[in-house]
């Protein structure tokens, strides 16, 4: 009887769409001369960040809001580290490289992943 009922699950387990596999974090992608942003569809209260940096050079950022500095990240070359956070204001969250200096992305939930600067 068990076997059956791992059937069922197997089965629907497969025929569920990809689209309602949703990404559950923010997946900020750093690239030598652009940074990338995916979002979640949406955020409650915790943030929560996967930071990929794919450059050369070890990198070093924060997230912040309206002045407030939330986490502060460290990711070495060709690694990557995941961060999370508390955020409940309605205020924007950003996420800034201090160093090599690059500029701010700010995280919102539910927009299109985009590339900063734009691929051309």
């Amino acid at each position: 009887m068990e076997i059956d009922g791992l059937k069922f699950f197997l089965l629907a387990l497969l025929l569920t769409p990809l689209t309602s596999l949703a990404l559950e974090s923010f997946r900020v992608t750093i690239h030598d001369r652009s940074v990338k942003l995916e979002s979640p569809s949406k955020v409650i209260k915790i943030y929560s960040v996967i930071v990929e940096n794919k450059s050369l050079s070890d990198v070093v950022a924060k997230f912040y809001s309206q002045g407030e500095d939330l986490k502060f990240v460290s990711v070495k070359a060709n690694s990557s580290k995941s961060v999370e956070f508390s955020h409940s204001s309605k205020n924007l969250v950003y996420f800034k490289i201090l160093s090599p200096a690059f500029q701010e992305l700010a995280l919102e939930a539910g927009k299109k992943a985009y590339e900063v600067p734009p691929v051309q």
